[in-house]
């Protein structure tokens, strides 16, 4: 359908470096569920040409998920003030991270809204980034 405008922009650091910040305008949707949830879902081509389905849940200010679809994917599950473990396809196979998350902020509605996430990844209990997600969907 892509009825939505999705804006995302994503801000990693790690530690003593530049700040990566990365910025996609895409098209979109967005599903209100029937457990108070939203989900949003859009597709994105990265500069190396690789190809994923983006889909973002979203329920409240306390859960979501993010799960990127395709040759390397991968699923994070972010619950305020908890750690998680999560796996993400390399093409040297799986890696298995931590996702400690700080803060999400679901101002979601039926006709867009924006969503903000914050959370840390360690591997072996080893820091490795702290990440913000914005997501901004409008009509």
């Amino acid at each position: 359908m892509e009825n939505y405008k999705i804006s995302l922009r994503t801000l990693t650091q790690s530690s003593g470096e530049t700040p990566l910040v990365y910025e996609l305008t895409t098209k979109g949707d967005l599903i209100s569920m029937k457990n108070g949830s939203y989900k949003i879902r859009y597709n994105e081509t990265t500069p190396g040409g690789e190809e994923f389905v983006n889909i973002v849940t979203a329920k409240g200010n306390a859960h979501a998920k993010v799960s990127r679809q395709g040759d390397y994917g991968t699923d994070f599950t972010l619950d305020i003030d908890k750690k998680h473990l999560c796996v993400i396809k390399t093409p040297f196979g799986e890696l298995h991270l931590g996702v400690q998350t700080h803060a999400i902020k679901n101002n979601l509605t039926e006709t867009g809204g924006e969503l903000y996430l914050k959370y840390t990844l360690d591997a072996n209990n080893n820091f490795l980034s702290d990440n913000e997600v914005q997501l901004e969907i409008s009509q």
